[in-house]
């Protein structure tokens, strides 16, 4: 319906249009086309200046503000307007009568393309935080469906806590106990947006512990994991780590062939420094990478731009990750 008013409109005007212009150049053709050249010369600069805001925006205003050089973009932004002008001055012959007009021109495309910059940028954060808000409803609604009666499960999990104590059972008990610290985190810590760097290292240090526990004993296994962090009040984002670490137990751990794991997470001054490398075990699906890598890379981008290096390595028969991340001023990203 929307079309076929907007289809009728546009008739409409450009019948009001052919009436006008018959009306003032009917009896003069030359004078006709003249008027149209004016006009479409009009409807190519405006082109031009749109091209040219595109091209702004997509080079070097993409470049430099993902640096964060604002400065030299605010440096190349004063070049474009007198390039504008000069563009202007040796059009007109460098007349000197025309010095003013020129200048108010080139301010006038100059702020075109800055304003037609600004608007790409602003429907692309739009889109981004969209995104966001997309990601972050699909994860709720997956940890509400985890979430069944989870009272009822840290009430069974300390009842099966009490009964193998009871019962002298050592290592289950403090099974039940690594278990029941990954789930009051992953139901109640992960739901904020930053944790401290501590409770994130014990939680991995728990996963680990669990994983370690279901594995039958295997003397060609090697398993290494430190961890080492200092005072500072550091805190991450919850549950950022954990992907690399279940990719490498999926795929690099095998129950009776030789394998190994080895995994670094230091934490000094505020920066993070994580390293995992394992045997492959199943290289056909390792490349693949996994979804839950691949989200993981998409929160590092959102929530440490320009202050994360992710490296990632395969080789025939070891995949290597290495993480740094500064952590100072950790700031999540806002939320409509």
């Amino acid at each position: 319906m929307l079309l076929i008013v907007a289809v009728l409109l546009l008739f409409y005007w450009v019948h009001l249009l052919r009436q006008s212009l018959s009306a003032q150049y009917g009896k003069d053709p030359e004078e006709l086309a003249g008027f149209v050249r004016w006009l479409l010369g009009y409807v190519a600069v405006a082109g031009g200046l749109g091209v040219l805001g595109w091209l702004n925006y997509k080079g070097p205003f993409s470049y430099l503000t993902e640096r964060q050089q604002r400065r030299l973009y605010q440096a190349w932004m004063l070049v474009l307007w007198w390039l504008l002008f000069e563009l202007l001055q040796w059009r007109t012959d460098y007349d000197p009568d025309v010095v003013a007009e020129n200048l108010l021109v080139s301010v006038l495309g100059w702020s075109i393309v800055a304003g037609f910059t600004i608007v790409l940028d602003a429907v692309r954060a739009r889109r981004e935080r969209l995104e966001l808000i997309q990601q972050k409803t699909a994860a709720e609604l997956h940890s509400l469906r985890a979430q069944l009666n989870p009272h009822f499960l840290f009430n069974a999990l300390n009842t099966l806590y009490s009964e193998a104590i009871q019962q002298g059972q050592e290592k289950l008990s403090y099974l039940i106990g690594e278990l029941s610290g990954i789930l009051r985190f992953s139901l109640q810590q992960a739901q904020q947006d930053e944790v401290g760097i501590a409770e994130e290292i014990a939680f991995l240090q728990r996963y680990i512990h669990l994983q370690e526990a279901r594995l039958p004993d295997n003397p060609q296994r090697r398993l290494d994991c430190r961890f080492d962090w200092d005072e500072l009040p550091a805190r991450v984002a919850p549950l950022l780590l954990l992907p690399f670490v279940e990719n490498a137990f999926l795929y690099g751990l095998h129950p009776t062939r030789p394998c190994f794991l080895t995994l670094r997470l230091e934490v000094e001054n505020k920066a993070l420094l994580f390293s995992i490398e394992n045997s492959i075990i199943r290289p056909q699906v390792h490349q693949g990478a996994g979804l839950g890598m691949a989200n993981t890379r998409q929160r590092l981008e959102r929530l440490y731009p320009q202050r994360h290096s992710l490296q990632t390595e395969v080789s025939a028969d070891i995949f290597s990750v290495k993480l740094n991340i500064e952590l100072t001023d950790f700031k999540p990203p806002k939320q409509i």
